[in-house]
């Protein structure tokens, strides 16, 4: 997570109300990764419900495999327990870190 690359990959675009960066998308209170990464937590999801999420300032990273189009593709509550479940991570991997800011 040291690479000169990195923060190419999470600049966010300079495309009006886009949460994107370089393949990725970026923190927003309304991101996949839920409320409790922080600012600098860039990730990337999956239509068959997958999630990688990295935050490189709390040293942590959350990958979930899923399979929310069994038995059908109308299963949207993906979203709500993606959210759920990067929260539950932090909180309990990372107790100590601080509320993360908003960019």
């Amino acid at each position: 997570m040291k690479s000169p690359s990195l923060p190419l990959f999470a600049t966010k675009t300079t495309v009006p109300g886009s949460s994107r960066a370089l393949a990725w998308d970026t923190m927003l209170p309304t991101s996949s990764c839920g409320t409790k990464m922080s600012a600098s937590a860039i990730g990337h999801t999956g239509f068959t419900g997958t999630s990688l999420w990295i935050d490189p300032a709390n040293d942590l990273y959350v990958v979930i495999l899923t399979n929310r189009v069994h038995p059908t593709r109308d299963g949207e509550g993906i979203q709500h327990v993606r959210r759920a479940l990067h929260d539950a991570i932090v909180t309990a991997l990372r107790p100590d870190a601080a509320r993360p800011e908003r960019a």
